[in-house]
C-alpha cells in the first residue's frame, strides 16, 4: 500500500529511549552524552521558529529530551509501521524498551504513552507532537509552508486557536526517511540544548535557540493569579540576574513582582491554586525551593 502524507497532533506525553546507533547508552532514564541532532533537522528547528518571531513570539529553546523522544518515534515509524490498520502515526511498537502502544480515537489507548517520560527520561513535563510522513524526497521549506498554511498546524505552532492556554517552552526534532517529527513542551529540559552532530557546535550560541532577552515585566498591582515563585530578592539587580538565568532555562515568561519592597521571581502563573500546585511538584527538579504565591 502506498504510503501518502499524513499529519496529527499528539494530545498526550510521551517520551522514549534512544534506538542505538553508536551512541553510548548509560542509565535507564539517561540520554547519551554523544546524542546530537543533524543540521537539517536544525534547520527545521530555525523554520519554526522564524515562524514563530515573524508573528511576534519568541522562539522556542531546542531540547535534548524532546529531540531525543523524537529521534526514536521517527525510526520506529519507519523499521516497524505501528501506524497500520486503525493505529495512527503516535503509535509505537513492541519493544523490550518501550511499552508498544496503538494510538487510536479511544481515550484508553492513550494511557501507555502517559507513562513513557517517567520511563525513559528525565522530562516530567506532558509533551505534544507533530508528525509530517512524505514518500518522495523532502523540501523542508514546502513543510513548513504546509503547516504554515494549514490552520490546525498554525495554531499549534502559534499557540492560538485550541492551543491558545499553552506556552511551548521546549522543542525537539528528527527527521528520518520521510517522516518529520516535531515535539514541544510547556516545561524547560533539565538536559538543555544537543550539539549538533555535523559540527558538535552547541545550537546554544544561536540566537534562535535561545530564549530571548526581552523587556523584563515587573508587576506591582495584584491580578489574583497563582505564581511559582523561584526567589525573593532585596534589589532589582539581583532580581535581574535571577531572571536571565530562569530564561536560559527556558522559562520564557518569567517576570518580577514587586511587593513590599522586595523583588520576587514568578517563573509563570496559573488561574487555580491546584494548577499551581501541579506544576510545582514537576518544577521541583529544576528549584527545589519554590512556592506558589497569590498576587
Amino acid at each position: 500500500m502506498q504510503r501518502i502524507n499524513k499529519i496529527s497532533f499528539l494530545f498526550i506525553i510521551i517520551i522514549i529511549l534512544l534506538q542505538p546507533l553508536g551512541f553510548a547508552a548509560k542509565g535507564s532514564n539517561d540520554i547519551p552524552s554523544d546524542f546530537c541532532i543533524s543540521s537539517q533537522e536544525f534547520q527545521m528547528l530555525k523554520l519554526i521558529n522564524d515562524f514563530r518571531m515573524k508573528n511576534r513570539l519568541p522562539a522556542i529553546r531546542l531540547s535534548k529530551s524532546l529531540s531525543y523522544v523524537a529521534y526514536n518515534h521517527a525510526r520506529d515509524l519507519y523499521n516497524h509501521h505501528p501506524d497500520e490498520d486503525f493505529c495512527n502515526l503516535h503509535s509505537w511498537s513492541q519493544s523490550d524498551r518501550w511499552k508498544s502502544c496503538c494510538y487510536t480515537k479511544d481515550p484508553a489507548s492513550q494511557s501507555c504513552m502517559n507513562e513513557k517520560p517517567k520511563e525513559l527520561t528525565q522530562y516530567s513535563f506532558p509533551g505534544y507532537e507533530l508528525i509530517y510522513y512524505e514518500s518522495d524526497s523532502l523540501d523542508l521549506q514546502n513543510v513548513m509552508d504546509f503547516w504554515r498554511k494549514n490552520t490546525p498546524t498554525s495554531d499549534f505552532f502559534l499557540n492560538t486557536g485550541s492551543w491558545a492556554k499553552y506556552k511551548w517552552s521546549s522543542m525537539g526534532v528528527s527527521i528520518y526517511k520521510g517522516y518529520v517529527s516535531v515535539w514541544v513542551g510547556a516545561g524547560a529540559d533539565i538536559e538543555g540544548s544537543p550539539a549538533v552532530c555535523d559540527n558538535k557546535i552547541s545550537p546554544d550560541s544561536l540566537s534562535f535557540a535561545n530564549p530571548q532577552k526581552s523587556t523584563i515585566v515587573i508587576d506591582t498591582i495584584p491580578t489574583g493569579r497563582f505564581h511559582l515563585i523561584s526567589g525573593s530578592y532585596p534589589t532589582l539587580k539581583e532580581a535581574k540576574k535571577s531572571i536571565e538565568k530562569a530564561k536560559l532555562k527556558g522559562f520564557n515568561d518569567v517576570r518580577i513582582i514587586k511587593k513590599d519592597k522586595t523583588f520576587r521571581i514568578s517563573l509563570c502563573s496559573y488561574a487555580s491554586l491546584e494548577a499551581a500546585k501541579k506544576a510545582k511538584e514537576k518544577l521541583k527538579l529544576i528549584y527545589k525551593n519554590i512556592w506558589v504565591l497569590k498576587f
